[in-house]
């Protein structure tokens, strides 16, 4: 069962008054666990935000490799076609034309590999779209505290400090 109350003020000076509530209502029920909404949270989002910064860090590894891989296609195409351009030179070609010829290749291979990427990010846009995820400002705040006991009988107690709802400072909740 879980309770949940929501304070004004630090949510943790509450545990004893909660703990001395949750015994008058029902001596036989501990409380065993005492969390913030923040800490529950957290808690509940650690796996997809480390999925998230792991796919984030390969993401960067890819752009390395290939900013890599395409120097050094052009390195070696360069290499392969020196002698081409010297004797370009030596009929009298500038260098800006010589070197707009090797930055013209290079230009069509970033094209080509945008084009591809782009698609591949289109397909994989679905996949990163399940680890996203919104809070909306009242998403947890809603949240109240209903009760069951073994028997599914409901045992609904409002366990409140009476805080009214736009002076909220936080939401604790308490697993019994």
């Amino acid at each position: 069962m879980n309770v949940v109350v929501r304070t004004r003020s630090e949510p943790n000076a509450f545990v004893s008054s909660l703990r001395n509530t949750v015994l008058a209502i029902d001596p036989n029920q501990p409380i065993t666990s005492v969390a913030t909404m923040d800490e529950i949270m957290a808690g509940s989002i650690a796996q997809p935000r480390l999925s998230m910064l792991l796919m984030g860090l390969f993401g960067v590894l890819a752009l390395l490799l290939a900013v890599v891989g395409i120097y050094g296609l052009l390195s070696y195409t360069v290499a392969q076609r020196t002698q081409e351009m010297g004797i370009r030179m030596a009929l009298g070609a500038r260098m800006t034309d010589v070197l707009s010829l090797v930055l013209k290749q290079g230009v069509v291979l970033i094209l080509i590999g945008e084009a591809v990427g782009l698609r591949w990010r289109a397909g994989a846009y679905t996949v990163n779209a399940n680890f996203a995820f919104r809070r909306d400002a009242d998403g947890c705040a809603d949240v109240c505290s209903g009760l069951r006991s073994a028997d599914g009988r409901s045992t609904a107690r409002m366990l409140s400090a009476g805080a009214p709802r736009d002076a909220d400072r936080s939401v604790g909740s308490a697993q019994i």
